[in-house]
Order: C-alpha cells, then sequence, then structure tokens
C-alpha cells in the first residue's frame, strides 16, 4: 500500500513539474512570430542598405564626373588665356590706331567685362572669325563653370542624403541585432525546458536534470548571439546585418566596389565561413583585416574590422574579428567582405555567396 501511494506521489510530481515545463515554452513567444519580426526588420534595414550604397555610388559617379569636368575647365581656360594674350598682344600693335586704354590690362583689379569688351573689339578690327573664335572660347569657359557649380551642389545634396542613409541605416540594424539576440536568448530557453522536460520524463523520482541548463550560454559578451547558416553555408556576420549588391559600382579615388558592404553593429563577432588558415591583414583603406584561405581553395577578405579574433587554423564559424570601421569607413561600421576563388586572385562578386548564407 506505500509503495502504491509513493509511486502515485512521484507520478503526480512528475506531472506536475512537466506542466511547469510546458507553462515555460508556451510563455515564450513562439518561433514564428519572433521570426517573422526579424524578417520585417531585416528588409527594412535591407532597402535602406540599397538607398545607402545607392548614395554612395551617386557620390563616386558625381567625383569621378566632377574631375573630368575640372580637366575640360582647365583646358578652356588655357585656351581662352591664350586667346587674351593673343588680343593684349593685338592691343598694343593696334594702340595707336584703336585707340584703347592700355592701362584696362595693366591694372591689379581686372574688370572683366571691360577687358573683354574691349578685347572683342579690337578682335573685330581683325577678322570676324578670329572675334567668334574668342567669344566661343569664353562661352565654353562659363559653361564648363556652370557644369562644375552644379555638380558641386548635386555632390552636395548626395553627400546629405548619404548621411541621412546612414544614420537610418545605423538605427535599423541596432534594432535587427537587438531582435536577433532576443530570438537567441528564446531559443536558448525553449530548449532548456525542453530538455528539463525530457529529463522529468526519464528520471524515476521526478527531480529534474540540470545539466542541461549549465551548458547553454545566454550569447552575451564577446562570442556570436548566433551564427547564421543558410542553403550555401555560414554568414561571415554573426549577428543583425544589412546588405545590398553593389558589385563593380562608383567609389571614391576612381574606384570600382570589389566586396560587399555588410552593415552591422560595432563588436558583432564575424566567422569563418568554412575552416582554413586566418592571418592579420591590417593597413590602407581596408583598415584592420583578416585574410582567411578556405580548405576548399578559396579564400576570403574581411575587412574595417574593430580588431582581430582567432588567427592561425581556424575552423568554420569560428570568430576572426569584430565589425568595425577602421580604413575609409569611419562612422559606418560594416564589413567589407571579399571571396577569391582559387586562391588570391581576382575577386568575383560576393552578394550571391552572402545572400545563399545570411
Amino acid at each position: 500500500m506505500m509503495g502504491r501511494r509513493r509511486r502515485t506521489s512521484m507520478l503526480q510530481a512528475a506531472l506536475a513539474i512537466t506542466f511547469a515545463a510546458a507553462l515555460v515554452v508556451a510563455a515564450i513567444p513562439s518561433a514564428p512570430g519572433a521570426q517573422g519580426q526579424l524578417d520585417q526588420a531585416r528588409a527594412e534595414a535591407q532597402a535602406v542598405a540599397e538607398q545607402f550604397g545607392a548614395a554612395e555610388t551617386e557620390i563616386g559617379r558625381l567625383e569621378r564626373e566632377i574631375a573630368d569636368v575640372q580637366v575640360a575647365l582647365e583646358s578652356a581656360r588655357v585656351a581662352y588665356e591664350a586667346a587674351a594674350a593673343e588680343m593684349s598682344e593685338a592691343a598694343v600693335e593696334r594702340y595707336v590706331q584703336a585707340g584703347e586704354d592700355l592701362d584696362l590690362f595693366a591694372r591689379e583689379e581686372v574688370d572683366r567685362q571691360a577687358q573683354v569688351a574691349a578685347l572683342s573689339r579690337i578682335f573685330s578690327q581683325r577678322r570676324s572669325d578670329d572675334a567668334d573664335r574668342f567669344r566661343a572660347l569664353r562661352q565654353d569657359l562659363d559653361i564648363r563653370q556652370d557644369q562644375l557649380d552644379q555638380l558641386l551642389a548635386n555632390q552636395e545634396d548626395a553627400v546629405a542624403e548619404l548621411d541621412a542613409r546612414r544614420a537610418e541605416l545605423l538605427a535599423l540594424v541596432d534594432h535587427l541585432e537587438e531582435l536577433a539576440r532576443q530570438q537567441a536568448e528564446e531559443e536558448r530557453l525553449r530548449q532548456e525546458a525542453a530538455a528539463q522536460e525530457s529529463a522529468q520524463a526519464m528520471t524515476d523520482d521526478g527531480a529534474a536534470d540540470d545539466g542541461a541548463a549549465d551548458e547553454s550560454g545566454g550569447g552575451s559578451g564577446r562570442e556570436p548571439a548566433y551564427i547564421r547558416s543558410g542553403a550555401g553555408g555560414t554568414c561571415p556576420v554573426a549577428g543583425g546585418s544589412a546588405f545590398s549588391n553593389t558589385w563593380g559600382d562608383d567609389r571614391s579615388g576612381g574606384r570600382r566596389h570589389a566586396g560587399v558592404d555588410m552593415f552591422s553593429n560595432y563588436g558583432v563577432p564575424v566567422v569563418a565561413v568554412e575552416s582554413g588558415h586566418a592571418e592579420e591583414n591590417t593597413g590602407g583603406a581596408g583598415g584592420i583585416g583578416v585574410y582567411l584561405t578556405g580548405s576548399s581553395g578559396q579564400s576570403y577578405y574581411y575587412a574595417h574590422l574593430q580588431e582581430v579574433g582567432t588567427t592561425g587554423s581556424v575552423s568554420e564559424g569560428t570568430v576572426v574579428g569584430y565589425v568595425g570601421d577602421t580604413g575609409n569607413a569611419r562612422g559606418t561600421p560594416h564589413l567589407h567582405f571579399e571571396v577569391h576563388p582559387g586562391g588570391w586572385g581576382t575577386a568575383v562578386n560576393p552578394y550571391p555567396y552572402v545572400a545563399s548564407r545570411c
């Protein structure tokens, strides 16, 4: 009789603990809902990342066009000044006949309009085609200057657009990273609750096994909150990120973009996308960087890091660095990621590679 009561008591205790574990699981937001919020936040960040990339491209294009117009403007100025010098010589020769005021060409403060008018009068005394050429040179100079002024104004607008999109993007990435950490924590709690329930069902006395809870980390500190993996493999950024396809787009200094920019938070871990050998490569526009030579023979470049992580022999998912803004990325924390098939040869567009993993 006592044995039967003891078994009944044990069964009641087991059911009570199992019911409590079920309540814990039920209290945690469902994965589809949390994932839906994360997907929506990622889509919003991706859209702004595309706008940011477009603004960067526009600035690079304008910089290239401004340089071309400046060259054309200088050429027009040289041609005009040569014609003006020729007219000045003609003015000296025809001083007596033309009756022009030579002081007009010797004053420190030159009245440009008066000088042009005087030169035109003298030129008109020579040949009409020379006069037309002189006026055309002046007109070309004015047109080039107007073009430059307009391009510089457009550049200011593009920089303002870039700054606005940067602020918006960083705020969205903050939100995305927070949602990612929440999802990772919810998943950890869900796994703990499931482990407790499973352990309870397997014990004779209904005591929950605490071992499973001790093995799980909370994703805090410098370790990855989570490592994303897609159909293609591991994502290089172990946290919230946004990116767009800007391969080959114009960049400052006449460069073309040779990678994908993955916008994220300062200090978010970046990980090896495959096993291989990692080594630091710091300096130049890329700032603090890491080269990863994969065991597959493919190589990868991680740039603008805050600091380097593990180097030497690494396995897939090992933290090799942390997102930063070193090099020419000041104020915009992101990972510049490149893919070099067959070793350190010519880079290929990494966007499809990243999109399939992140």
